[in-house]
């Protein structure tokens, strides 16, 4: 139903005001509506309120009693108040609007209440129940038949009459059977749509088909119905009586006969078929069948011995005629002849209707003569120059028809099959002409080779099998003059070195070349190698070459670009190659250009200049409570922190709030952003903050600038050997330019701050001794920080005094969380000064007594933040101390593109033999695929041992196919590291002892690149395992592997072989740190 609008009336305003009353009174409601209301009209509605505000408004809505939805316009809806100015009654009207439907219902069955309320569907203020009176018509139906009977095959109209049906009410009709059936109708039901109210008429037809049975007259009744499902009848019409006026016809017959009782092989013979009472158009299928009649030397023929022993027509007038044509065979059968003869039936296969007489097949087979073929070379020719045609002609005796006929270059020819002849030139067909002759040509390519003359042989099959033992005829050898150009190609550069995002052309000239399309690609080579796909706009492409004046000779050229990216890579030139292909494929490189360069000139923009950004933070712990420890040892967190270590932390972001931080640090004991220090930005100032316990309350605050523009964090801090830190004052910090503690400006120039700043980073997380010295101490961190030099013997305060500082300078660094060392134990208690030479960070940190420890420990939060000056390179080239084997499937001096070898690219020689046949594609600038079946390297023995571990390093790309579930990264006879490969999108690590597989808590992504590291400690027997530079588990081997032999399987197990991708491989004959393995993953992974 159509949901309807309702009108509103407002009363006028008028009135006055008066003094307010000391009491607000209570508001009252009063609805007045009529008792009754006729479909199709509106009810009038008003309602009259005394204390209620103008302009209130109110909800009115219908309760149903025996109404629907489907009976007003709108069920509900809202009135305004309006209230005279100053007066206190009001008033408002509203409408409902009754509709005027067909249906017969009844005064007292269809009655309503309206309902009044402060909000919609709210408490009811004032009711009135209402009756709606029924005006409503009745509907009526008729249907009506032309006649009471019909005929077979003759139309009866049915006549459909309405009145108060309304509009676009659809009609339904359907035959209800006597003694009819469904068969007895095409059409048995229909429908009609009033088109015209109140009154409509309309008819239809029924028609019982002609058939040709012979029934008694049969009888049938038609309804009219209101529902779909033929359930409501209205209206019917019974007894309709069917005339039958069906004849059965006569029966069909069928006859065949042959126009002769005796054939000769390959004669044709005719056969004559002839029906009654057959209707035109009738498939009748025909087959001829041997019979054996028992005569002396005569045998049934067979479906050989016809040309075609089957056959199908359509008849037409009653008759028709077909010929039946003898196989003509070389075979001399019955010497009397086979026998046969043709059924005739009204389905393929089927019972026979009619029957030939029977046939006999004269047996006049006749041995055919032997068919021969010869080949000669057109005109007596022997030879034939490179890039000519030989014609051969073929000439035979005894042969039939136009065979066609096969021929190929013999292996046994000198000349090779694919490379001496063009394309596809060394094999074809040929079609014997009406004289059972024919000819082709065979033509040697012009390679521009110098090979001296060669020759072939030619071999003619009757088919493209080939086979050996159907040589009809063999021709040569013929000699291939060498009439070739020696080879050359120049490859040349304009410039050899260029700037980012400049181009540069390639050219290439040629002799002995044909001209047409060529291929090239770029790769990387070198100490900086470019990464093609990420350093070029594109890495690979076609050119053409195009022929001189000089037979042979050709020229082409192209451009190649690099990018003008952000990404600062090297601060040494990167180089490249550019290889030339002959295919598409680039499989063969006869030429190439090396050694071009490009110069870095990115810019990086992560980091704007002159802001400052948190770099660490870190909760100062007291190393006696265990819950404040990370990883066992509070002291971890400290080397964690100094090298951008994220491993068991959140890394800060360059915007994350301070309140974030704290939060994180809460959460791992430390945090740093590592963006920041594997970026390398230079910094130029520092912010140091120490927060109280409850992270809002300072400290103390200090901020440290200098004049220096150089100091890089990553590498002046964590990316330095053996952990040491900074353990003297870096040049590339210039001098303190200001110096700010707690708001107050101290000089900082009195005193040449070198002696005062450290970063010592300890090689030991456990603290055994040495506390008096950070260079030699065994777990003690000195991280930046400032301090007054003020020595422990002087005062027993925790001020900071400004004035001293002042004047003997500042120190630089933040203490360890162990307190005082035994040394130092005095009233000044606290971070105490770690030797004569300098004293540590400034006094009034919060404090928290140590038992045991003869000191305190500092407790709360420290937040340091630094000041960008510039944006340098983010890491170096990959380490090659201690580097035992290199291999690199995109470099061409360790992998050539095909073959098995893949060559160690150091002095040491350990070369991998591909075993299985990894394929080889150029992704990534080159790369290995390992099917996961049988695929794998076997690189002879690489003894791990020798220095206490050694290190495995790896980009690979894992994938679930092929048939390994545990495919191996490396192995021994017996143990080694593999990864289960089967689930959906990741693929978990596993240590193979020997006797008992180790569950590592590390997985990797299937399908994705990863830069995988596994550091094997034999000393410690333990492994520690790194992705993409992050170390991600660390565990007891109870059998370190220590002579690696294969890579990518166990050579000890079936089904163990690694599915996927593999580009690099390296191996180190030391345990490297976590500083080296993370800058092995940057300088690396832009192919990646």
């Amino acid at each position: 139903m159509r949901l309807g609008s309702t009108s509103l009336n407002v009363t006028n305003r008028s009135g006055g005001g008066g003094p307010l009353a000391a009491a607000a009174p209570t508001p009252t409601y009063s609805l007045t509506s009529n008792s009754t209301v006729n479909e199709g009209f509106a009810l009038s509605n008003t309602v009259n309120t005394n204390h209620v505000a103008d302009g209130t408004t109110l909800y009115w809505r219908i309760d149903h009693g025996t109404t629907n939805n489907d009976d007003f316009a709108a069920i509900s809806g809202t009135t305004t108040i309006n209230v005279p100015h100053g007066g206190t009654t009001g008033s408002g009207t509203f409408s409902i609007n009754v509709e005027a439907d067909a249906l017969t219902e009844g005064n007292t069955s269809e009655t309503f209440t309206v309902v009044i309320s402060l909000a919609a569907d709210g408490t009811a203020l004032d009711s009135n129940n209402v009756s709606i009176n029924d005006t409503s018509l009745t509907a009526t139906y008729s249907l009506t038949a032309g006649a009471t009977s019909v005929d077979e095959g003759s139309n009866l109209t049915f006549t459909v009459s309405t009145t108060n049906v309304p509009l676009n009410n659809i009609l339904y009709w359907g035959i209800v059977h006597n003694t009819t059936s469904s068969s007895d109708f095409t059409t048995s039901q229909g429908q009609l749509t009033v088109n015209n109210a109140p009154n409509f008429t309309d008819t239809f037809t029924v028609t019982p088909d002609a058939d040709q049975l012979t029934d008694p007259n049969e009888t049938f009744d038609v309804h009219l119905y209101t529902d779909a499902a033929r359930s409501n009848s209205v209206a019917s019409v019974t007894g309709i009586q069917v005339g039958d006026t069906s004849t059965t016809p006569p029966p069909p017959t069928y006859a065949i006969a042959g126009n002769v009782s005796t054939v000769n092989e390959g004669g044709t013979l005719q056969f004559d078929v002839t029906t009654t009472n057959v209707a035109n158009g009738t498939t009748l299928y025909w087959a001829a069948v041997g019979v054996n009649t028992g005569t002396a030397n005569r045998d049934p023929a067979t479906a050989a011995d016809f040309v075609n022993a089957t056959g199908s027509f359509q008849i037409s007038g009653n008759s028709h005629t077909f010929g039946v044509q003898i196989s003509a065979d070389t075979t001399t059968e019955a010497t009397d002849g086979d026998e046969f003869e043709v059924q005739l039936s009204t389905t393929q296969g089927g019972t026979a209707v009619a029957t030939s007489q029977t046939i006999r097949i004269n047996d006049t087979s006749q041995t055919p003569a032997t068919p021969t073929y010869t080949m000669a070379g057109q005109g007596g020719a022997t030879e034939v120059n490179e890039g000519s045609g030989f014609v051969i002609d073929i000439t035979t005796t005894n042969v039939t028809g136009t065979p066609t006929l096969h021929w190929l270059i013999d292996s046994s020819s000198t000349a090779h099959q694919s490379n001496d002849f063009i394309t596809n030139g060394y094999f074809g067909s040929v079609t014997l002409n009406s004289s059972q002759q024919g000819s082709f040509t065979v033509t040697p390519k012009a390679d521009n080779l110098t090979e001296g003359d060669e020759t072939f042989f030619v071999k003619l099959y009757p088919n493209s099998n080939y086979n050996s033992s159907e040589v009809l005829d063999t021709l040569g050898p013929i000699t291939i003059r060498d009439t070739s150009k020696a080879v050359s190609w120049t490859v040349t550069a304009t410039p050899n070195a260029v700037d980012e995002g400049n181009t540069v052309t390639i050219n290439v000239a040629t002799t002995g070349v044909a001209s047409g399309t060529y291929y090239w690609n770029i790769v990387g080579v070198g100490s900086y190698p470019v990464t093609p796909a990420d350093d070029f706009v594109a890495h690979e492409g076609s050119f053409t070459l195009t022929a001189t004046g000089n037979v042979g000779d050709g020229t082409g050229s192209f451009t190649v670009q690099p990018e003008a990216d952000t990404t600062t890579e090297s601060t040494n030139a990167e180089t490249y190659r550019v290889n030339i292909f002959t295919d598409s494929a680039r499989t063969v490189n006869p030429a190439f250009i090396s050694n071009l360069e490009v110069n870095d000139t990115s810019q990086g923009a992560a980091y704007s200049s002159g802001t400052y950004y948190p770099i660490w933070a870190i909760r100062l712990m007291d190393y006696s409570n265990t819950s404040n420890r990370v990883g066992g040892d509070p002291e971890k967190s400290w080397r964690r922190m100094l090298s951008f270590d994220d491993t068991n932390s959140t890394a800060i972001t360059s915007t994350d709030s301070l309140s974030s931080i704290l939060t994180e640090v809460d959460n791992s004991g430390y945090a740093t952003d590592p963006n920041f220090g594997r970026d390398g930005h230079y910094v130029n100032g520092f912010i140091i903050k120490h927060f109280q316990t409850n992270k809002s309350t300072v400290y103390d605050e200090a901020e440290f600038t200098f004049n220096g523009t150089q100091f890089n964090v990553w590498q002046e801090l964590s990316n330095t050997a053996s952990y040491n830190g900074l353990t003297q004052y870096p040049a590339s910090l210039g001098t303190v330019q200001s110096a700010t503690i707690n708001g107050t400006s101290v000089v900082a120039t009195a005193r040449n701050p070198k002696d005062y700043i450290y970063t010592a980073v300890s090689t030991d997380t456990n603290e055994t001794g040495n506390q008096d010295n950070w260079t030699t101490d065994n777990g003690d961190y000195l991280l930046l920080g400032v301090s007054d030099r003020r020595r422990a013997q002087i005062t027993n305060t925790d001020a900071l005094d400004t004035s001293y500082a002042g004047t003997n300078g500042l120190a630089f660094g933040l203490s360890d969380s162990d307190g005082l060392p035994a040394s130092f134990q005095t009233a000044r208690e606290g971070i105490g000064t770690r030797s004569n030479s300098y004293a540590s960070f400034f006094t009034n940190w919060q404090e928290q007594q140590k038992t045991g420890h003869g000191g305190r420990t500092v407790v709360g939060y420290a937040v340091v933040y630094g000041k960008v000056s510039g944006h340098p390179t983010n890491a170096t080239a990959v380490s090659t101390t201690n580097l035992s084997m290199h291999l690199d499937a995109g470099n061409s001096s360790s992998y050539s593109g095909s073959g098995t070898n893949w060559n160690d690219l150091t002095s040491n020689n350990i070369d991998g033999t591909l075993t299985g046949g990894p394929s080889y594609s150029s992704a990534n600038s080159g790369v290995l695929v390992f099917d996961g079946t049988d695929d794998y390297v076997d690189i002879g023995s690489f003894n791990g041992a020798v220095n206490g571990g050694f290190t495995f390093e790896a980009w690979i790309y894992p994938d679930n196919s092929g048939n390994s579930n545990d495919g191996y990264l490396f192995s021994d006879y017996n143990n080694g590291l593999y990864i289960n490969q089967q689930g959906s999108t990741t693929a978990s690590v596993y240590y193979d002892a020997g006797t008992a597989n180790k569950t590592t808590a590390v997985t990797l992504p299937l399908n994705t690149w990863s830069h995988f590291t596994c550091v094997a400690d034999a000393n410690n027997n333990d492994i520690s395992i790194y992705v993409n530079g992050s170390l991600e588990d660390k565990l007891r081997a109870d059998n370190v592997i220590g002579t690696v032999t294969n890579l990518f399987r166990n050579s000890a197990a079936t089904s163990t072989n690694f599915g996927g991708k593999v580009s690099q491989v390296r191996l180190y004959n030391v345990r490297l740190g976590s500083h080296t393995i993370l800058n092995n993953y940057h300088a690396s992974n832009g192919r990646f």
